[in-house]
Protein backbone atom coordinates (compact mmCIF):
# COMPACT_ATOMS: atom_id res chain seq x y z
CA UNK A 1 0.00 0.00 0.00
CA UNK A 2 1.62 3.70 -0.89
CA UNK A 3 1.73 6.14 1.43
CA UNK A 4 2.32 9.88 0.78
CA UNK A 5 5.36 11.29 1.76
CA UNK A 6 5.12 13.69 4.45
CA UNK A 7 6.82 17.38 3.31
CA UNK A 8 7.75 18.55 6.48
CA UNK A 9 6.93 18.23 10.02
CA UNK A 10 4.86 21.03 10.08
CA UNK A 11 2.41 20.41 7.68
CA UNK A 12 0.52 17.23 8.52
CA UNK A 13 -2.39 15.75 6.12
CA UNK A 14 0.10 16.57 3.02
CA UNK A 15 -0.95 20.34 2.45
CA UNK A 16 1.60 22.67 1.69
CA UNK A 17 2.11 26.77 1.44
CA UNK A 18 4.00 27.85 -1.97
CA UNK A 19 4.94 31.38 -2.97
CA UNK A 20 3.56 32.48 -6.55
CA UNK A 21 5.82 32.24 -9.22
CA UNK A 22 7.94 29.44 -7.30
CA UNK A 23 8.28 25.62 -7.88
CA UNK A 24 7.57 22.90 -5.52
CA UNK A 25 8.42 19.28 -6.17
CA UNK A 26 5.46 17.41 -5.03
CA UNK A 27 6.45 13.67 -4.27
CA UNK A 28 4.20 10.56 -3.05
CA UNK A 29 6.18 7.70 -1.68
CA UNK A 30 5.17 3.47 -1.98
CA UNK A 31 6.05 1.65 0.81
CA UNK A 32 5.09 -2.10 1.94
CA UNK A 33 4.24 -3.50 5.04
CA UNK A 34 7.95 -3.74 6.29
CA UNK A 35 8.75 -0.33 5.08
CA UNK A 36 10.81 -1.18 1.61
CA UNK A 37 10.69 0.85 -1.46
CA UNK A 38 8.31 -0.71 -4.51
CA UNK A 39 7.17 0.55 -7.62
CA UNK A 40 3.30 -0.27 -7.90
CA UNK A 41 1.94 -1.15 -11.39
CA UNK A 42 0.48 2.13 -12.74
CA UNK A 43 0.55 5.84 -11.47
CA UNK A 44 -1.67 8.39 -12.52
CA UNK A 45 -1.46 11.60 -11.47
CA UNK A 46 -4.41 14.48 -12.16
CA UNK A 47 -4.10 18.25 -11.10
CA UNK A 48 -6.90 20.26 -10.29
CA UNK A 49 -6.91 24.55 -10.59
CA UNK A 50 -8.60 26.37 -7.97
CA UNK A 51 -11.75 26.46 -10.34
CA UNK A 52 -11.66 22.22 -10.29
CA UNK A 53 -10.98 22.67 -14.58
CA UNK A 54 -8.27 19.78 -15.23
CA UNK A 55 -4.74 20.57 -15.39
CA UNK A 56 -2.93 17.91 -15.85
CA UNK A 57 -3.96 14.16 -16.31
CA UNK A 58 -0.69 11.92 -16.72
CA UNK A 59 0.41 8.33 -16.11
CA UNK A 60 3.85 7.60 -15.14
CA UNK A 61 5.98 6.17 -18.22
CA UNK A 62 9.86 6.36 -18.86
CA UNK A 63 8.48 9.01 -21.21
CA UNK A 64 6.09 11.08 -19.40
CA UNK A 65 5.93 14.79 -19.01
CA UNK A 66 4.89 15.57 -15.88
CA UNK A 67 5.05 12.61 -13.45
CA UNK A 68 8.73 11.43 -13.05
CA UNK A 69 10.38 8.89 -10.66
CA UNK A 70 13.23 9.96 -8.20
CA UNK A 71 14.09 6.36 -7.22
CA UNK A 72 12.53 3.27 -6.41
CA UNK A 73 8.58 3.84 -4.68
CA UNK A 74 9.37 7.58 -4.80
CA UNK A 75 7.66 9.53 -7.84
CA UNK A 76 7.04 13.28 -7.98
CA UNK A 77 5.95 16.42 -10.47
CA UNK A 78 7.80 19.13 -10.22
CA UNK A 79 5.07 21.66 -9.83
CA UNK A 80 5.84 25.18 -11.30
CA UNK A 81 3.15 28.08 -10.59
CA UNK A 82 4.87 30.85 -12.63
CA UNK A 83 1.54 32.32 -14.57
CA UNK A 84 -1.06 30.50 -12.76
CA UNK A 85 -3.88 31.71 -10.72
CA UNK A 86 -3.29 32.05 -6.74
CA UNK A 87 -5.40 29.50 -4.90
CA UNK A 88 -6.14 26.01 -3.78
CA UNK A 89 -4.68 23.06 -6.83
CA UNK A 90 -5.74 19.69 -5.41
CA UNK A 91 -3.08 16.56 -6.68
CA UNK A 92 -4.96 13.13 -7.05
CA UNK A 93 -3.03 10.65 -6.89
CA UNK A 94 -4.16 7.01 -8.37
CA UNK A 95 -2.03 3.78 -8.12
CA UNK A 96 -2.42 -0.02 -8.29
CA UNK A 97 0.12 -2.55 -6.75
CA UNK A 98 -0.69 -5.20 -9.14
CA UNK A 99 -2.44 -5.37 -12.93
CA UNK A 100 -6.08 -5.85 -12.46
CA UNK A 101 -5.78 -4.93 -8.45
CA UNK A 102 -7.43 -2.61 -6.59
CA UNK A 103 -7.25 1.39 -7.44
CA UNK A 104 -5.71 2.98 -4.45
CA UNK A 105 -6.44 7.33 -3.92
CA UNK A 106 -4.85 9.70 -2.18
CA UNK A 107 -4.84 13.26 -2.46
CA UNK A 108 -2.22 16.30 -1.72
CA UNK A 109 -3.29 20.13 -1.71
CA UNK A 110 -0.95 22.84 -2.74
CA UNK A 111 -2.04 26.19 -1.72
CA UNK A 112 -0.13 28.93 -3.95
CA UNK A 113 -0.44 32.45 -2.04
CA UNK A 114 0.78 35.85 -2.75
CA UNK A 115 4.06 37.40 -0.58
CA UNK A 116 1.21 39.53 1.34
CA UNK A 117 -0.30 36.89 2.89
CA UNK A 118 2.66 35.36 4.22
CA UNK A 119 3.69 39.02 5.67
CA UNK A 120 1.01 38.61 7.68
CA UNK A 121 1.19 35.19 9.38
CA UNK A 122 3.99 36.94 11.59
CA UNK A 123 1.32 38.92 13.18
CA UNK A 124 -1.17 36.48 13.31
CA UNK A 125 0.84 34.16 14.87
CA UNK A 126 2.18 36.33 17.75
CA UNK A 127 -1.72 36.96 18.64
CA UNK A 128 -2.84 33.44 18.57
CA UNK A 129 -0.08 31.37 19.21
CA UNK A 130 0.96 31.48 22.99
CA UNK A 131 3.65 28.67 22.07
CA UNK A 132 5.47 31.32 20.08
CA UNK A 133 4.97 33.73 22.68
CA UNK A 134 6.58 32.05 25.24
CA UNK A 135 8.68 29.60 24.08
CA UNK A 136 9.62 31.04 20.62
CA UNK A 137 8.59 27.73 18.88
CA UNK A 138 6.51 27.55 16.65
CA UNK A 139 4.91 24.25 17.61
CA UNK A 140 0.65 25.19 17.96
CA UNK A 141 0.05 26.11 14.57
CA UNK A 142 1.48 25.60 10.73
CA UNK A 143 1.92 27.77 7.87
CA UNK A 144 -0.73 25.99 6.37
CA UNK A 145 -3.70 26.38 9.58
CA UNK A 146 -2.44 30.44 9.42
CA UNK A 147 -3.72 30.20 5.45
CA UNK A 148 -6.80 28.79 6.29
CA UNK A 149 -7.57 30.97 8.99
CA UNK A 150 -6.11 34.13 7.02
CA UNK A 151 -8.95 32.90 3.80
CA UNK A 152 -11.15 32.56 6.50
CA UNK A 153 -10.82 36.09 8.04
CA UNK A 154 -11.10 37.40 4.72
CA UNK A 155 -14.20 36.01 3.75
CA UNK A 156 -15.81 36.49 6.92
CA UNK A 157 -14.79 40.56 6.25
CA UNK A 158 -16.33 40.21 2.40
CA UNK A 159 -19.72 38.72 3.63
CA UNK A 160 -20.05 41.32 6.29
CA UNK A 161 -23.05 43.62 4.65
CA UNK A 162 -22.93 45.69 2.53
CA UNK A 163 -20.65 43.01 0.98
CA UNK A 164 -17.10 42.97 -0.94
CA UNK A 165 -15.03 41.61 -2.74
CA UNK A 166 -11.93 42.10 -1.41
CA UNK A 167 -8.87 39.35 -2.53
CA UNK A 168 -5.06 39.15 -1.04
CA UNK A 169 -3.44 41.05 -3.87
CA UNK A 170 -6.22 44.61 -3.57
CA UNK A 171 -6.58 44.42 0.29
CA UNK A 172 -5.68 47.93 1.98
CA UNK A 173 -3.39 46.40 4.42
CA UNK A 174 -1.47 49.15 5.22
CA UNK A 175 -4.78 50.63 7.15
CA UNK A 176 -6.80 47.06 8.12
CA UNK A 177 -4.32 44.87 8.21
CA UNK A 178 -5.10 44.69 11.70
CA UNK A 179 -8.81 43.94 10.98
CA UNK A 180 -7.84 40.90 8.92
CA UNK A 181 -5.45 39.57 11.77
CA UNK A 182 -8.55 39.45 14.14
CA UNK A 183 -10.66 38.24 12.13
CA UNK A 184 -8.48 35.10 11.16
CA UNK A 185 -7.87 35.14 14.61
CA UNK A 186 -11.76 34.42 15.40
CA UNK A 187 -11.80 31.72 12.55
CA UNK A 188 -8.94 29.97 14.61
CA UNK A 189 -10.35 30.13 17.83
CA UNK A 190 -13.76 28.49 16.69
CA UNK A 191 -11.92 25.36 15.70
CA UNK A 192 -9.73 25.64 19.19
CA UNK A 193 -13.08 25.97 21.14
CA UNK A 194 -14.44 23.31 19.80
CA UNK A 195 -11.27 20.98 20.64
CA UNK A 196 -11.73 22.58 23.93
CA UNK A 197 -15.22 21.27 24.04
CA UNK A 198 -14.19 17.81 23.15
CA UNK A 199 -10.91 17.51 25.75
CA UNK A 200 -12.23 19.56 28.82
CA UNK A 201 -12.99 17.78 31.82
CA UNK A 202 -13.18 17.58 35.58
CA UNK A 203 -12.16 14.77 37.65
CA UNK A 204 -12.33 14.33 41.60
CA UNK A 205 -11.16 12.03 44.09
CA UNK A 206 -11.16 12.02 47.65
CA UNK A 207 -11.51 15.68 48.36
CA UNK A 208 -8.97 16.14 45.45
CA UNK A 209 -10.85 17.44 42.49
CA UNK A 210 -9.21 19.02 38.91
CA UNK A 211 -10.71 20.98 36.76
CA UNK A 212 -9.96 21.87 32.65
CA UNK A 213 -12.15 24.75 31.34
CA UNK A 214 -10.61 26.07 28.50
CA UNK A 215 -14.09 26.63 26.90
CA UNK A 216 -15.35 29.10 28.82
CA UNK A 217 -12.00 31.35 28.88
CA UNK A 218 -11.99 30.81 24.73
CA UNK A 219 -15.94 31.83 24.68
CA UNK A 220 -15.47 35.19 26.49
CA UNK A 221 -12.87 35.74 24.66
CA UNK A 222 -14.32 35.25 21.32
CA UNK A 223 -17.25 37.54 22.36
CA UNK A 224 -14.66 40.43 23.47
CA UNK A 225 -12.87 39.64 20.00
CA UNK A 226 -16.35 39.60 18.07
CA UNK A 227 -17.10 43.32 19.44
CA UNK A 228 -13.96 44.49 18.68
CA UNK A 229 -14.44 43.26 15.10
CA UNK A 230 -17.87 44.28 14.35
CA UNK A 231 -16.75 47.88 15.59
CA UNK A 232 -14.02 47.93 13.29
CA UNK A 233 -15.87 46.21 10.45
CA UNK A 234 -18.47 49.29 10.20
CA UNK A 235 -15.94 52.34 9.80
CA UNK A 236 -14.27 49.98 7.25
CA UNK A 237 -17.36 49.38 5.17
CA UNK A 238 -18.25 52.95 6.35
CA UNK A 239 -14.52 54.59 4.38
CA UNK A 240 -15.45 51.83 1.95
CA UNK A 241 -18.18 53.04 0.44
CA UNK A 242 -17.22 56.79 0.40
CA UNK A 243 -15.12 55.79 -1.86
CA UNK A 244 -17.18 54.06 -4.47
CA UNK A 245 -20.25 56.46 -3.89
CA UNK A 246 -23.03 57.73 -2.32
CA UNK A 247 -26.52 57.45 -1.91
CA UNK A 248 -29.01 60.04 -3.28
CA UNK A 249 -32.82 60.52 -2.39
CA UNK A 250 -35.59 62.41 -3.20
CA UNK A 251 -38.75 63.45 -2.28
CA UNK A 252 -41.62 63.31 -4.91
CA UNK A 253 -45.08 64.90 -4.65
CA UNK A 254 -47.55 63.18 -2.58
CA UNK A 255 -51.80 63.43 -2.86
CA UNK A 256 -52.36 65.99 -1.48
CA UNK A 257 -49.73 68.37 -2.77
CA UNK A 258 -51.42 67.36 -6.07
CA UNK A 259 -54.88 67.87 -5.18
CA UNK A 260 -53.27 71.47 -4.74
CA UNK A 261 -51.41 71.92 -7.54
CA UNK A 262 -54.66 71.05 -9.58
CA UNK A 263 -56.68 73.20 -7.33
CA UNK A 264 -54.52 76.22 -7.71
CA UNK A 265 -55.21 79.07 -10.19
CA UNK A 266 -52.69 79.29 -13.38
CA UNK A 267 -49.89 81.33 -12.44
CA UNK A 268 -49.40 80.21 -8.66
CA UNK A 269 -45.63 79.34 -7.99
CA UNK A 270 -44.89 76.21 -5.71
CA UNK A 271 -41.21 76.55 -5.74
CA UNK A 272 -38.57 74.14 -6.07
CA UNK A 273 -41.26 70.85 -5.27
CA UNK A 274 -43.85 70.85 -7.94
CA UNK A 275 -43.07 74.41 -10.04
CA UNK A 276 -45.80 77.18 -11.38
CA UNK A 277 -49.22 75.90 -11.64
Amino acid sequence: MGTFTEQTTTNPNQSMILLADQKKRVKIEFRDTNSVYYNPTSVTLTVYKPDFTQMVQETYSGTSTYVKRESTGIYYMDFDTVGLDIGDYQFVWTWQDSVGGEMHYGVQYVFVVLVQVYGVFPYLRNQIDKAQKDLNTIVGYNDVQLWMYTKGGLQEINRMPPNTSFNFSDYPWNLHQQLLVDTATFVGLQSQGLCAIDSDANYSLQGNSFVIDHWSKISSFLSMLQTRINLHLKQFKVNYLTRIGGVKAERGPGFRQVSMFQAAPSGVSFGNILGVR
